[in-house]
């Protein structure tokens, strides 16, 4: 899981050479092995292991699909949401400028 954690790599953009992508980086380098050990409660034989388990490799990958899938609908959603509001407060200060053009009393905007 902590793998999972690390600094996503830029966007369309190709990876350096080496290692960074492999589970347990985070995109400059391995993971201290002390900080895993603490966080995960593992002991320093069974983090070796996984370590160089091939299979542990196809499961951080499989699941980091899912989890930027995951990530993809929530920036997504995030950025529907907040040009919906944006532009519902576009249209509320257009209204209040025109009633104010209009002479009718003036509303004060709150910022």
């Amino acid at each position: 899981m902590l793998a999972l954690q690390g600094p996503r790599p830029p966007q369309n953009r190709p990876r350096p050479c080496g290692r960074p992508s492999s589970p347990g980086t985070d995109g400059r380098g391995w993971v201290p092995y002390e900080e895993i050990l603490r966080l995960t409660g593992f002991s320093y034989t069974r983090l070796h292991q996984l370590r160089h388990d091939p299979a542990f490799y196809e499961l951080v990958a499989a699941y980091k699909d899912k989890v930027d899938e995951a990530y993809v609908r929530g920036v997504d959603e995030f950025w529907e949401t907040s040009t919906s509001n944006m532009l519902r407060a576009e249209r509320k200060i257009e209204d209040r400028l025109d009633e104010d053009d209009d002479g009718v009393e003036k509303i004060s905007l709150k910022t």
